[in-house]
């Protein structure tokens, strides 16, 4: 519940930020554009520091982080030609989805329909 009152704080100051923008329009639009920068600046701190489930994200990409680097990655040659077979697979499979497709048309419109 706490966390859903700190949430509705930073949107609060998101939109007070847009409301200035719009609000204070006899001001230079350099000046104008900090107020939403700053409004949704401080919201994302509110959100990323101040709530549960902001902390809990930012847990969640240092580890996602710390996953990725333990990641054994294969070596340039085995890379590239795993990467050249995914290429002719594809290229293959291309030509094979092409002809099943001229065949099937060739068959409803020219042998069912007789439309040639």
């Amino acid at each position: 519940m706490v966390d859903i009152f700190k949430l509705g704080i930073a949107i609060a100051l998101v939109l007070g930020g847009l409301w200035a923008f719009y609000g204070f329009a006899n001001y230079p639009n350099y000046i104008r554009a900090l107020f939403p920068v700053f409004g949704v600046v401080l919201g994302l701190i509110i959100i990323f520091y101040w709530c549960g489930f902001g902390r809990s994200f930012i847990r969640y990409v240092h580890d996602s982080v710390s996953e990725f680097k333990k990641v054994v990655w294969p070596a340039r040659n085995d890379a590239v030609r795993m990467t050249m077979f995914v290429i002719a697979f594809v290229a293959v499979l291309s030509v094979f989805i092409y002809l099943v497709d001229a065949l099937i048309s060739w068959l409803f419109f020219d042998i069912l329909l007789k439309r040639g």
